[in-house]
């Protein structure tokens, strides 16, 4: 709902822009009908099946207000063809002020083909895994709990993907496929892998910054 309050949704008239919506209209107007529009019952983005937008957001006013403190908003304002909404470089799938950001469209687009190629199981090895795959994931979960790391599962389609944050961004690990990636760079690796290079970029960031604990946002 838009709500009320000072934003607009449409650009103040003149000849030239009779008509024209705001960009912060069009980005949350995107953002929703990804989430939530269906037809004849069924969601028609069928990629963001179990994405959602954080109630707070549901309001137009309320979105606009946040979003000069999202990470690259003076980017996007100034150049917003060049810039996109994107809540996939922290892998949470979720909508909302914590888990945004602005990036370059490149950045974007590269980003996604990585993470596209990360979920991607082998012909050869589909049969197995995907029999097996609640097994596989089973274990993964397991070894993690007992390394006590804190992480999340987060379900990308029908994939499983598990998600920590670290000092140097979130990390991220497909326990179908043994890949890790973190920003646009991805490693072949297991779940023991995985905790190790968690554990290796904590204890970089602790030699090079011994007074400051903190994760990337």
């Amino acid at each position: 709902y838009i709500g009320i309050g000072q934003y607009r949704t449409y650009v103040p008239y003149t000849p030239e822009t009779y008509g024209q919506r705001t960009k912060e209209y069009v980005l949350w107007q995107n953002m929703i009908a990804r989430c939530y529009y269906t037809r004849n019952g069924k969601q028609v983005h069928k990629g963001y099946k179990g994405v959602v937008v954080c109630e707070h957001w549901h309001c137009f006013q309320n979105f606009c207000s946040d979003l000069p403190a999202i990470p690259g908003y003076n980017n996007w304002k100034d150049n917003p063809v060049k810039y996109e909404f994107d809540k996939d470089y922290s892998h949470r799938r979720y909508y909302s002020p914590d888990t945004m950001c602005f990036i370059p469209t490149s950045d974007n687009a590269k980003e996604a083909g990585l993470r596209n190629q990360a979920m991607k199981i082998a012909k050869s090895d589909y049969y197995s895994i995907n029999k097996n795959r609640k097994v596989i994931v089973d274990d993964a979960l397991v070894i993690l709990e007992d390394s006590e790391m804190q992480f999340s599962v987060v379900m990308n389609g029908n994939t499983h993907t598990i998600i920590t944050d670290t000092p140097y961004g979130t990390t991220i690990f497909f326990p179908l496929t043994k890949k890790i990636m973190r920003h646009c760079s991805i490693i072949d690796g297991d779940v023991h892998v995985f905790i190790q290079y968690v554990q290796w970029l904590q204890c970089q960031w602790t030699e090079r910054n011994p007074f400051i604990d903190c994760y990337e946002v």
